[in-house]
């Protein structure tokens, strides 16, 4: 039997915090960790996206709405980091609480 590719599950990464809260529309597949003291800038996050944590979950190819790069946003560059959009991400990512940590991005 041969797996469909929409079934697959791949990593998602979300930072949040202040007024951008665990479940909104935007993730990244790669882990911010990787772009240090600068992924504020190249993933574009809004003045109310605190950035004081970091959830890791996973999600289905086929509840991916889109993928693209980041949009910049309040001065901040955006555009170098890839970016999943999920809608309804509360009810299709998979995650739980010992995958959220504190960061300060």
């Amino acid at each position: 039997m041969v797996a469909r590719v929409s079934n697959i599950n791949i990593p998602v990464y979300r930072v949040y915090g202040g007024g951008a809260g665990r479940f909104g529309n935007f993730y990244s597949p790669i882990n911010p960790r990787f772009y240090g003291s600068t992924y504020r800038n190249f993933a574009g996050l809004p003045n109310n996206n605190s950035g004081a944590f970091l959830l890791r979950g996973s999600v289905r190819l086929g509840d991916i709405n889109r993928l693209g790069f980041a949009r910049p946003a309040h001065g901040n560059f955006g555009r170098l980091v890839p970016e999943l959009e999920i809608h309804n991400s509360w009810s299709k990512v998979i995650w739980s609480p010992k995958n959220v940590s504190r960061v300060n991005f």
